[in-house]
Parts: structure tokens; C-alpha cells; sequence
């Protein structure tokens, strides 16, 4: 992304084309209510929302990513255990996951914060893979194209 015009504190909000960067708490749960807004009816990921009660778990989430992003502490589960459970969990899912994550981030927010949540996505996206032994080498090169 561009970095922030110099213009940006006159320009109206509507007209504003350089996002800010994640600033806190309320910015992450702008993230995490638009990504699950209408989960339910994405074709590649809904079927694992069905049985989700999203009001509930919106806030595990925020806690979740602000403790990722900010060090708050806020979060203290397990997150791998719940999607081990998941049956029929593919690479397929991931890449969903990952692409409409990355999607609802960028379309937002923009710098050091918005680019450490989805490094942190890709991690962790990768990470729960190799644990459930499906992952697809071919996202690794595609998540982490200057390691190679």
C-alpha cells in the first residue's frame, strides 16, 4: 500500500484512499466483526460457522488479536485445540481463511500493525497446517516469498 498522504488530516473521510494503521482494542474488533459478518454464507468456510454462536466469539477473537498485536493478555485459551477438531479441515480452508482475512485488513488499515497481523496470520495459518499435516508447499513459497 501507498503510504499516507501528507493531506490526509484535510481530506474528508469519505475521499480518504490511505488508511491508518491498527491503533487498538476498537480497530481490532472492527477487523474480526467485518471478516465473521456474513462467514455463514462464504462457500469455502461456511459449513465450520454453522454451529458457532459469532456473538459469543467475537469477543474471544478481539481478545485474541489484541493480545497478538498490543501484548494485552486479554486472550489466555488454546486456539489450535478448536480447529483440530474441525472435521474435514483442508489447505483449501486456509487459503480462504488467509485470502478474506488479508482482504478485510487491507481494505482497512494500513502500516507497521496492519502488516505485523497478517504476518502473524500467515504464521499462524501455517503452523495449524503442518500440525493437521495438511498443508500445500506451494502456500508456503505464497506466504513467505522472501524466505525462499
Amino acid at each position: 500500500m501507498p503510504p499516507a498522504s501528507p493531506s490526509r488530516a484535510t481530506s474528508d473521510a469519505s475521499e480518504d484512499r490511505n488508511p491508518e494503521d491498527i491503533q487498538g482494542r476498537e480497530d481490532v474488533k472492527t477487523i474480526v466483526t467485518a471478516f465473521y459478518s456474513n462467514i455463514a454464507t462464504d462457500p469455502v468456510l461456511g459449513r465450520f460457522f454453522n454451529d458457532v454462536d459469532l456473538d459469543a466469539h467475537i469477543p474471544t477473537l478481539v481478545d485474541f488479536w489484541s493480545s497478538v498485536l498490543f501484548h494485552t493478555g486479554t486472550y489466555r485459551g488454546r486456539p489450535f485445540e478448536p480447529h483440530a477438531a474441525l472435521d474435514g479441515l483442508e489447505a483449501r480452508h486456509f487459503r480462504r481463511w488467509l485470502d478474506r482475512f488479508t482482504s478485510v485488513v487491507e481494505s482497512r488499515y494500513a502500516g507497521p500493525r496492519a502488516d505485523e497481523m497478517l504476518a502473524r496470520a500467515r504464521q499462524i495459518a501455517t503452523v495449524f497446517q503442518t500440525k493437521l499435516d495438511c498443508i500445500d508447499e506451494a502456500d508456503i513459497d505464497r506466504r513467505f516469498p522472501d524466505a525462499a
